[in-house]
């Protein structure tokens, strides 16, 4: 009786369920399979967030680049405002005074082209001489025109410069975004995978 009980199993015995076993080993892959992509799009996640923040650092260095071209332009800007003010200032006063000579001089040149045109020509050189002081100080005053010119353009310049700031802060922001909703998205897919 006890031979029988050592060769036979017992009456206990059961085969395994192997659908049982075909099922688990099938979750099993595809909680392996549905691990792997997770990882696959975390890390995929995690590249975009780094292109995006080497991107808007980029951004950001060009921003603070132009911002010290800016604060540049207008150091000189202002410089140049001085110095175009005493500029104008100084050809006002240039310019009234010469007002008065050049009306002496015209006065002048005509009462001596009158008396002189016919009697004597070597007045010739001198009234040729008023003249080009004459035009020397009309160029004075175009040069004080010009001046005023060129302070124009460049206040349009800094106003230029100013507005491509404005849109490259802009595009950092977007991206600042993009890469907080990345983040955001990560944390989720993470929380997904240990939940499973």
């Amino acid at each position: 009786m006890s031979d029988n009980q050592d060769t036979y199993p017992s009456q206990n015995f059961s085969f395994p369920d192997w659908g049982l076993l075909h099922f688990l080993n099938m979750r099993e892959d595809y909680i392996r399979y549905t691990i792997e992509n997770l990882e696959n799009i975390n890390n995929y996640h995690v590249n975009v967030i780094e292109q995006t923040t080497e991107s808007a650092k980029r951004d950001q260095e060009t921003i603070s680049r132009l911002k010290k071209d800016i604060d540049n332009l207008r150091t000189q800007q202002g410089d140049t405002e001085a110095a175009l003010k005493e500029v104008t200032a100084q050809c006002k006063q240039e310019r009234e005074v010469l007002l008065e000579v050049r009306k002496a001089l015209d006065r002048e040149v005509k009462w001596r082209e009158k008396s002189l045109n016919h009697t004597c020509w070597a007045c010739s050189d001198e009234l040729e001489e008023l003249r080009m002081q004459r035009n020397s100080m009309q160029n004075t005053i175009d040069e004080a025109i010009d001046s005023r010119n060129q302070l124009q353009r460049s206040q349009a310049h800094v106003k230029q410069l100013e507005e491509e700031i404005s849109v490259l802060q802009s595009t950092a922001q977007q991206r600042d975004d993009i890469a907080k909703l990345s983040e955001g998205r990560g944390d989720s897919l993470l929380a997904l995978d240990l939940a499973i």
